[in-house]
């Protein structure tokens, strides 16, 4: 009768004890209420979180399409800045980069990869430029990637290289 009275005892606790859950990753925000007025009349992109109930400083809503999408920062104890588009340890904060963002200067990208085979994945030499690579994916040209300024593509070693040869500057040892 005691070994009944101790296996119950024992599963009665097992039983109350909670199992911590996962932590909430950046993109998991089921504990905020995120009402479609949040996005009326703004444009796609981030905001900061003001619902009738007040600002909260470690949330922010998304924009797209008038539709909101409700993010809570990661970790929790950094702040949404609307003026950086980031969450950082106070919304008074330098701004993470500083520097504008520019697109980068784009090229005649050749088709070359479906020549290749549909299963081949990886990089190709363009013949009629060796300052970039054709990046292929399963017979898809993905796009082409430029080599840092100086350095040629060497399809053999898969690497921009000096003079297209060198792993290292020649005349720099």
């Amino acid at each position: 009768m005691m070994k009944i009275a101790i296996i119950a005892a024992l599963l009665a606790v097992s039983m109350a004890l909670e199992v911590p859950q996962a932590a909430e990753g950046p993109h998991i925000a089921k504990d905020v209420d995120c009402p479609s007025y949040l996005c009326n009349g703004k444009p796609d992109g981030n905001f900061e979180y003001r619902p009738y109930s007040g600002y909260v400083k470690n949330q922010f809503v998304q924009c797209v399409d008038g539709k909101p999408s409700c993010q809570v920062c990661w970790p929790k104890n950094l702040e949404f800045s609307e003026r950086c588009n980031q969450c950082l340890y106070s919304a008074h904060d330098e701004c993470v980069s500083t520097v504008a963002f520019s697109p980068a200067v784009t090229s005649f990208c050749p088709d070359k990869c479906p020549h290749r085979g549909p299963k081949f994945s990886g990089n190709i030499a363009d013949s009629d430029n060796n300052k970039h690579y054709i990046a292929c994916w399963e017979g898809v040209t993905v796009g082409c990637v430029d080599c840092p300024k100086g350095l040629l593509f060497n399809e053999q070693w898969n690497a921009c290289l000096y003079n297209g040869v060198h792993i290292t500057k020649p005349g720099s040892h």
